[in-house]
Formats: structure tokens, C-alpha cells, sequence
């Protein structure tokens, strides 16, 4: 009994491993959901020229960001896709924080009745975008 236990212990270790990133992106899933509906909402208000929501929201979910990126550093995988779809993730929501944090401060440097420059936007869309595709590919490698 305690041979097949050791048998397995190495495999199921780096399944657990995986899963367990895995689980750690799933517990913060309901949370930048949330962020995002923050964002929507902000940008809204923005276009009534309330630039303070939409602000509030990108920080709030960049805070959530970073605090996802330092759990999931903490974590190790043992596999190479494990390893893998980590290192993707974790790249991504940094690119996907530092695009939110960019927005924000170009929001704050601005005033509401001077909209933030169609390229400052642009920018920030692309290095989203680069980021979710980032944090797409990482979670397909996990499983």
C-alpha cells in the first residue's frame, strides 16, 4: 500500500501543482469579474464627463491584478506546461495591470472635458489585448 502511495506521490504532486494554480485563478474569477462591471460602469460615467468612477475602478482591478500575480508567483508548478502556462498568466495580468495603470494615470493627468488622446487609448487597448491573449494561452496550458 505505502509503495503504490509513493508511486503516485510525484504525479499527483505536479497535477496538484497545476490544479492548484488553477484554483488560485479561479478564486479571484468572481472578483475582476466584479472589477470589471466597475469598469464598464466607470466608463459611463466617463462619457458623462465623471472621470473619478472610471479611475477608481481601473485601480481597484489593477490592485486585484498584482495581488493575483503575487499569489500565483508564490506557487510553483512542477510540470513544463505547468511552468509554462504560469509564466503566460502571470505575464499577462502584469500587461494587463500596467495597460489599466497607464489608462488611469493618463485619466488623472486629464480632465474630464479633455478626453485622454485617441493613441494614449489605442496604446492601452493593445497591451490589454496582448494581455488577455497572454492569460488565455497560460489557463489553456493548465488545463
Amino acid at each position: 500500500m505505502a509503495f503504490c502511495a509513493v508511486l503516485a506521490g510525484p504525479i499527483g504532486s505536479a497535477h496538484a501543482s497545476n490544479a492548484t494554480i488553477r484554483a488560485t485563478v479561479n478564486s479571484y474569477n468572481a472578483k475582476i469579474l466584479r472589477d470589471e462591471a466597475g469598469v464598464l460602469k466607470g466608463q459611463a460615467a466617463y462619457k458623462k464627463h465623471n472621470v473619478k468612477p472610471l479611475i477608481r475602478a481601473l485601480n481597484r482591478e489593477v490592485t486585484d491584478l498584482h495581488a493575483l500575480r503575487a499569489k500565483l508567483t508564490a506557487e510553483s508548478a512542477s510540470s513544463p506546461s505547468g511552468r509554462k502556462g504560469k509564466s503566460d498568466v502571470t505575464t499577462g495580468l502584469g500587461l494587463i495591470a500596467s495597460a489599466y495603470t497607464a489608462l488611469a494615470r493618463d485619466l488623472k493627468s486629464s480632465r474630464a472635458k479633455v478626453p485622454v488622446s485617441a493613441a494614449k487609448v489605442n496604446a492601452a487597448v493593445a497591451t490589454d489585448q496582448k494581455g488577455r491573449a497572454k492569460l488565455k494561452a497560460g489557463l489553456k496550458l493548465l488545463g
